[in-house]
């Protein structure tokens, strides 16, 4: 039998140099599960189902209405503050989608499409329901970027380092 002794050392004990190493040892824990689930739960509460995105130079994210553009531009007025990109996008979505029926009305009732106006109406509306989803599926996708950001930065590192009192080698090696 042989018995080994090693020094540990709390984050905050380490040499500069060590804490550089434990710093990206550790980096992606935070970002190893699920990270994302809550923003894909605020989606989902508006009406918007994100199924994937991808943070790299591509800049995807997969998302669809559930409930329909007009429900989800009314949620996201209901529950999202009026400083949000989301709120703002509906409120701009709801303008817009509510200038069309009035321009394709008879004239005197504003607030519905006239007889007749429909396929054009229908054409102009396909297409600002279709730019109010690529606005939601760029500020959701820039949320998952500064999430994903702010959990890898050494900020959040070191906050993840106390709360779960990792201990470290001299040489910034996880014990």
């Amino acid at each position: 039998m042989r018995t080994i002794e090693i020094n540990v050392y709390q984050f905050d004990e380490l040499s500069t140099e060590a804490q550089e190493r434990a710093l990206e040892k550790c980096r992606l824990f935070e970002v190893n599960y699920n990270w994302w689930e809550f923003i894909y739960e605020d989606a989902a509460q508006v009406g918007l189902k994100i199924e994937g995105f991808c943070l790299d130079a591509s800049r995807k994210i997969e998302a669809e209405f559930t409930e329909g553009p007009e429900a989800t531009a009314a949620l996201i007025i209901e529950t999202h503050g009026e400083n949000c990109d989301t709120y703002k996008a509906a409120q701009e979505y709801t303008t817009e989608r509510a200038e069309l029926v009035t321009k394709y009305s008879d004239g005197t009732n504003t607030d519905r499409v006239a007889e007749g106006n429909e396929a054009e109406f229908d054409e102009d509306a396909d297409y600002v329901d279709r730019e109010f989803l690529n606005t939601l599926r760029a500020d959701y996708w820039s949320m998952l970027e500064k999430e994903y950001e702010y959990r890898t930065s050494d900020e959040a590192v070191k906050e993840c380092i106390q709360a779960n009192g990792y201990e470290f080698t001299e040489e910034g090696e996880i014990y």
